[in-house]
């Protein structure tokens, strides 16, 4: 672990400070310093076995699980109070919070049928994710998603069928039902970023980011490009600078989870690679 120089205006230096005072007059101040930055650094590298808390949040990392970490910090745990508290503190928190169900409030109650229908439209648009790919579609118009009979049958599915009486007059509720499942279900792949449009206008056609060749090849050139730079040589371009290049050159509602969407893709395919946290550049 690299050291920085402004640590030594950290609270740990000051701690440092009262743990080691000067005992006498005459030592040397270039002496001192360096005690004091070799009590830094042994507090501050970590080694294989070193016991650390972190604080940060779960991502998901090439289909991996892994923590982004916002603070880590090295505990002194040499009689092991801090992982024996840990260890009476963890049956607790599984009783109250880990192994119980998420539930959405609603007046102190969870709506059972809110948590359906979210739980229809989560499988609705990963239905219709996997059909876009599989066909290699690059563009589509909502209207025709809902001649896919595939697709129609997963709401169907998931709706109480009615009797033959009801038919008749629940088929004009039936088929604006239908509509608006799949109206939901492409506005859930947007908020992925797996589906864009180049206008406001929700009856445009949608482009299918994945699949979009000129987008890929556009994004593609901007990193390559960039790379080639000074000021992106060693790191790689970071996805804010890709956003705003690829919102210039080629679409202005192209959003950030469009890119990270894309970003993603062409990793898998070995198009581009992460340098750093949200960094990339070409082999």
């Amino acid at each position: 672990m690299l050291i920085r120089q402004h640590h030594i205006q950290s609270p740990l230096f000051s701690t440092a400070l009262e743990s080691h005072p000067s005992t006498s007059s005459n030592l040397d101040l270039t002496e001192q310093i360096m005690k004091f930055q070799e009590v830094i650094r042994r507090k501050t590298r970590l080694e294989i076995g070193d016991v650390i808390r972190v604080r940060g949040c779960i991502r998901i990392y090439r289909q991996q699980r892994e923590i982004k970490a916002f603070m880590y910090y090295k505990v002194d745990d040499p009689v092991y109070d801090v992982q024996i508290s840990r260890m009476l503190e963890l049956p607790c928190l599984y009783r109250d919070i880990y192994d119980k169900p998420f539930q959405y409030p609603e007046n102190g109650q969870s709506d059972q049928g809110s948590e359906d229908m979210l739980d229809s439209i989560t499988i609705l648009s990963e239905k219709i994710r996997d059909f876009l790919l599989k066909n290699k579609i690059q563009t589509f118009y909502q209207q025709e998603l809902e001649t896919v009979e595939d697709l129609v049958l997963q709401i169907r599915q998931e709706r109480p069928s009615a009797t033959a009486e009801q038919s008749d007059s629940k088929s004009g509720l039936r088929s604006k039902q239908i509509r608006n499942s799949f109206m939901e279900a492409i506005k859930v792949l947007q908020e992925k970023g797996v589906l864009f449009q180049k206008s406001r206008d929700s009856k445009d056609v949608y482009y299918v980011t994945e699949q979009d060749t000129e987008l890929h090849r556009v994004t593609l050139h901007i990193i390559k490009a960039d790379c080639k730079r000074p000021k992106y040589t060693e790191k790689g371009c970071h996805l804010r600078h890709i956003l705003s290049c690829v919102q210039q050159s080629y679409s202005p509602y192209i959003t950030e989870a469009v890119i990270r969407c894309l970003l993603v893709w062409m990793e898998t395919n070995s198009d581009v690679v992460t340098t750093m946290d949200e960094y990339y550049t070409v082999f």
